[in-house]
């Protein structure tokens, strides 16, 4: 009986630590709203507030990126949702697959949003959220799809590296009027950096509506709705993705299984555009984009342990051995290696000027993008938000929001915020953006920075894209 009392009190003080390490944001919660006597101590305003179109207590928020002044959203029901990040304004809404079969984050090229349900990937229009195509993988993709103007890049059955050659857009069919534009914001001098020599880039987005269309905020608040019959914007759809069936262009199978995503550069007139992916076996594998050409590969000290984070053609990647690299995508050059207290799981926040990374019980780290100099450490903060000219928000183990100062690191103020279970990081603008699976979505600023503070310039990626296209022959 002792015994048995022993492995019993043995079990549970084994078992309580992670039990309170399970992720929060599977939580159920209806949260209050932050007080605005609250918000004025925090020197916080809140932007906007919407409701999601969550089912029942089961349904939730799967996943939220930020692709600068846009937000994508999975909801678990598998509704896929564009907002304009500034207003909180939907800009579309579609549903694509089985229900409850939300296995990856979206992909993105310049002009569409990739969506992975079990085998299927659904390519939805970035502008209106209409299906353009749609493809069924030979097995269950292992990590977020990859796009760029000309191709797909996709992991799927553990080791294998897929290329689909993606249908080039026909300008004449189905014509509709061109969407308002997005948002541009204010033009910044670019920041360059001699040894790394990059170039600020990121995707932007448009206004559209495929078969629900929302007007802008009425004076009370509320959004009017409008509909067009889903099975005339679905039937002509499903006849444009008939005749763009996407084929392989090339494969590669690797000596191990491929959990993260590639990266991949654009083509310019002097390389081909090239992509990089590191195996859980530790190799790390460059290629041509267009054709299967390895121009390098090479065995790591440990494997990689959370997604590679990009910044122009730098790749920046977190290895088991508690390191954190820098690498040029088209040569595999090392620019500069970091060691750090801790193994890093999750991708790091890159900006212009910034690199934030949490490795597990170390805290957040700011970094010296450029150099890797470790700028300073704040070991209670535990889950990264975004920042402004002065202050770094984030979230410590309680769940509690922290601000912090930028320039030291130090913690400045709290407030409790645990109900709002989903945190989304922003390396794009200084909003901060919190969620709870009831629907609720909220974004938060200083209230000395009334138009968003830009970390990344965005570039019209569809023009230059094109225009790449046009001007240049293809490469190999």
């Amino acid at each position: 009986m002792k015994k048995l009392l022993a492995l019993t009190t043995a079990f549970v003080l084994t078992a309580g630590p992670a039990a309170a390490q399970a992720p929060k944001s599977r939580v159920y919660t209806q949260p209050p709203l932050p007080s605005a006597e609250a918000l004025t101590r925090l020197n916080l305003k809140q932007a906007w507030r919407t409701y999601l179109p969550t089912d029942t207590s089961r349904d939730g928020v799967a996943t939220v990126q930020v692709m600068g002044d846009r937000l994508y959203i999975q909801l678990r029901n598998g509704a896929v949702l564009a907002l304009n990040a500034d207003t909180g304004q939907t800009l579309w809404r579609a549903r694509v697959g089985q229900t409850y079969n939300v296995t990856q984050p979206l992909g993105f090229n310049f002009d569409t949003v990739f969506v992975v349900n079990g085998s299927r990937v659904f390519g939805l229009d970035r502008a209106t959220g209409g299906l353009k195509h749609e493809l069924v993988s030979p097995n269950i993709p292992t990590a977020p799809p990859v796009g760029d103007a000309e191709r797909l890049y996709l992991c799927v059955g553990g080791n294998r590296l897929l290329v689909y050659t993606l249908p080039v857009p026909d300008e004449n069919e189905g014509a509709v009027p061109a969407p308002p534009p997005a948002r541009t914001p204010p033009a910044g001098p670019i920041v360059t950096n001699e040894m790394l020599g990059t170039r600020r880039s990121a995707l932007g987005g448009y206004y559209g509506t495929e078969s629900r269309m929302l007007s802008p905020l009425s004076s009370d608040n509320r959004m009017h709705e409008t509909y067009t019959p889903l099975a005339t914007a679905n039937q002509t759809n499903l006849a444009r993705s008939a005749k763009q069936q996407l084929s392989v262009a090339w494969e590669y199978t690797t000596d191990g299984r491929l959990e993260y995503a590639p990266l991949i550069t654009l083509r310019t007139q002097d390389t081909p555009g090239f992509l990089v992916v590191p195996s859980a076996k530790g190799t790390t594998y460059g290629s041509v984009k267009s054709v299967k050409a390895l121009t390098y590969g090479f065995e790591t000290e440990a494997p990689a342990t959370a997604p590679m984070a990009q910044y122009g053609d730098i790749a920046y990647m977190s290895y088991g051995n508690a390191t954190l690299s820098a690498m040029n995508i088209d040569t595999g050059k090392l620019l500069w290696r970091l060691p750090i207290a801790g193994t890093n799981r999750r991708k790091p926040i890159v900006t212009d000027e910034d690199i934030y990374i949490l490795p597990d019980r170390a805290g957040l780290y700011r970094i010296n993008r450029g150099t890797g100099d470790v700028i300073w450490q704040n070991q209670k903060a535990q889950k990264f938000l975004s920042y402004n000219r002065k202050f770094v928000y984030a979230l410590d183990f309680a769940g509690d929001l922290l601000v912090l100062d930028r320039a030291r690191g130090t913690e400045l103020s709290k407030y409790d915020v645990r109900d709002l279970v989903v945190a989304i990081d922003n390396e794009y603008t200084d909003r901060f953006f919190l969620a709870a699976h009831d629907g609720l979505l909220v974004s938060f600023h200083d209230r000395d920075y009334a138009s968003p503070v830009y970390h990344k310039q965005l570039i019209e990626e569809q023009r230059l894209q094109r225009k790449r296209m046009e001007e240049m022959p293809a490469k190999e």
